[in-house]
């Protein structure tokens, strides 16, 4: 029972004195943006993160892409027709125009439903938080 008490003390202790300097849980900040959403080739290609990409994967602009952490879940709307999608970002690059994503073509179509004679989706947001 003393070997008890002995761990016991110090656990307590150490949980007391995290919890009274703020060190908890933290809150996760959370972005938006605004723009279109193009789709590219890159399934089964090795993205600027160094991961083989996936159906699910995307990229985003370069200005964003060592900021965003690799693997965070992006929320992709098509604001024109409310469609959405989860898609992962594991690369990054230089978009042309407005372009805030660039995602596979099998969600641009499919899950988005963007048409890819277009191009783009016009009206397209994004939402992530890390």
């Amino acid at each position: 029972m003393f070997k008890l008490k002995k761990l016991i003390l110090p656990v307590v202790a150490f949980g007391v004195i995290f919890t009274s300097v703020g060190i908890t849980q933290a809150n996760a900040a959370s972005y938006s943006q605004y723009g279109k959403i193009s789709f590219f080739y890159g399934e089964g290609k090795r993205g600027s993160d160094e991961k083989i990409l996936g159906a699910n994967d995307c990229a985003v602009g370069k200005a964003y892409g060592k900021v965003i952490p690799k693997g965070t879940a992006i929320k992709a709307q098509n604001l024109s027709n409310g469609k959405s999608a989860t898609v992962y970002k594991w690369s990054y690059g230089n978009f042309g125009g407005d372009v805030i994503l660039d995602v596979m073509p099998g969600v641009f179509k499919n899950k988005l439903g963007g048409k890819t004679l277009d191009g783009y989706i016009k009206k397209g947001k994004t939402s992530y938080s890390y």
